[in-house]
């Protein structure tokens, strides 16, 4: 019997109104999805809404208003907490290339003029 690692990836990300919302998935196998929280340029961890907690074995959508996004390219990352208070571990945790489930980070360009 294999084990289901936490996991969460960073889906898209589009403009909203002055901002953006970055949209993204978590997997928590047989514990369900508690919280998922996003880290733009190594700075602190922010909240995301989920679109519905208590799911095991069932992928959580997640989003994130990005209300304060500026023009330039940025490091975006994601994190799910399961309910067991498990957090997905670094990339930097990374045990195999095999079962990799560390954090994704991705490179996200906003456009100068987005705003508009």
């Amino acid at each position: 019997m294999s084990r289901n690692r936490l996991k969460s990836v960073v889906a898209r990300v589009d403009r909203v109104g002055g901002g953006c919302r970055i949209a993204g998935a978590a997997w928590g196998g047989p514990d369900a999805i508690e919280r998922v929280d996003v880290q733009i340029d190594g700075q602190p961890w922010r909240s995301a809404a989920l679109a519905r907690r208590g799911d095991p074995h069932a992928w959580s959508l997640w989003t994130f208003e990005w209300t304060d996004a500026t023009p330039g390219t940025h490091t975006v990352v994601s994190r799910a907490t399961n309910s067991r208070g498990r957090i997905q571990p670094e990339r930097s945790a990374l045990i195999s290339a095999r079962e990799d489930n560390s954090q994704w980070p991705r490179k996200v360009a906003v456009a100068q003029g987005f705003r508009k």
